[in-house]
C-alpha cells in the first residue's frame, strides 16, 4: 500500500489479487481510506469487489498466459506418458486423472482421492497423480496437507503423490502431466482465478472444476469442461469424459479456443494500454 503515500503522483491504480468482498470490519474501516484513494482499482474477479469501493474507479482485469513460453509448450500424449514413467512411475497404458495445484486445504485434494475411489469401480486400472511440488515460500501450511493427504494415500499403488521437488525439473514434469492425463481437474472450493486451468485447457483439456469463483469464469459447464459440485458428480464426469474420447476431444478442443479468444497476454497487454489511455486523457 506504499503509493497511498505516493500523493504527487496522481494517477495512482492500485492492483488487488485478494478478495475484497468479505472483509474483518475493523481492518478494512483502516485499509478502505487507502484502497479508495487510488485513481483506478482493477481486480482479477468481479466477485472480489467490495461494495464500499467507487464502482467508477472500478477495472476488471482477467489473469492470462504467455502462449510462448516452455511452461505452455503441447507434447504429444505418447512422449508425456512416456516422462511420467521415466521419472514418476506412473504406469504408462492406463487412464490417468491428475490435479496439479500445490497442497492446500483450498484446493481439496481428499475430495479429488474420494472421487477417484469412486471411478476405480468402472476403470479399475486407473491412477490417480497429485502433482503439488513444494516450491512456494508463501505455503508454510503444505507440509501438513501433504502429510494428511499421505496418510489417507496409504501405500496405494495407484495414488501418486509428486511434493519434494528434489531431483525433478519441476516445471518440466508439470508440463509433462498437463499433457500426459486423460482428464485433469481442479477440485478448488476457493480460487482467485486459477492459472493452471487455464495452461491446461491451452493444452487442450478439458477441465473439470470445483465451484471456486475464479474456475467459473473460466469453466463453461458442458461446453468446454465441466464445473462440479460433489465427488459423486465429478466422478460421474470422469467416467463419461473416459468412456467417450471423442467427446473429450470435442470438449477440449473448445476449452483450447476459451484461451485463445480470452486468457492470452495480448488482451491483458491491450487491457493495461486501455488503463493508462483513460488515466492520461
Amino acid at each position: 500500500m506504499a503509493g497511498h503515500y505516493a500523493r504527487l503522483n496522481k494517477y495512482k491504480i492500485y492492483f488487488s489479487h485478494i478478495d475484497t468482498s468479505s472483509v474483518f470490519k475493523p481492518v478494512w474501516k483502516k485499509l478502505l481510506p487507502a484502497v479508495a484513494s487510488y485513481y483506478r482499482i482493477v481486480f482479477s474477479n468481479r466477485d472480489f469487489i467490495n461494495g464500499d469501493l467507487p464502482s467508477r474507479k472500478i477495472k476488471i482485469f482477467t489473469p492470462a498466459i504467455d502462449p510462448l513460453v516452455p511452461k505452455q509448450k503441447i507434447i504429444p500424449k505418447k512422449e508425456a506418458r512416456l516422462y511420467l514413467k521415466k521419472y514418476g512411475g506412473i504406469p504408462v497404458r492406463c487412464p490417468l486423472i491428475a490435479q496439479i495445484s500445490r497442497f492446500d486445504v483450498w484446493k481439496n485434494p481428499m475430495g479429488v482421492i474420494q472421487t477417484f475411489r469412486m471411478i476405480q469401480n468402472t476403470f479399475p486400472g486407473a491412477q490417480l497423480a497429485l502433482v503439488g511440488f513444494n516450491t512456494a515460500k508463501d505455503n508454510p501450511a503444505a507440509g501438513v496437507v501433504y502429510k494428511d493427504i499421505a496418510a489417507i494415500a496409504g501405500k496405494s499403488r495407484d495414488i501418486f503423490l509428486f511434493f519434494n521437488p528434489k531431483g525433478k525439473d519441476v516445471l518440466e514434469f508439470t508440463v509433462m502431466a498437463q499433457n500426459g492425463a486423460d482428464v485433469i481437474v481442479q477440485n478448488s472450493t476457493k480460487e482467485g482465478f486459477s492459472l493452471v486451468v487455464t495452461e491446461a485447457m491451452w493444452k487442450r483439456q478439458p477441465v473439470l472444476g470445483g465451484p471456486a469463483s475464479g474456475i467459473r469464469k473460466q469453466i463453461r459447464n458442458g461446453k468446454n469442461g465441466f464445473i462440479v459440485k460433489s465427488p459423486e458428480e465429478m466422478a460421474q464426469r470422469i467416467i463419461f469424459l473416459l468412456s467417450h474420447p471423442t467427446e473429450r476431444k470435442r470438449l477440449g478442443n473448445s476449452a483450447r479456443k476459451t484461451v485463445l479468444e480470452n486468457f492470452l497476454f495480448p488482451r491483458l497487454v491491450l487491457d493495461h494500454l486501455k488503463l493508462y489511455r483513460s488515466c492520461l486523457k
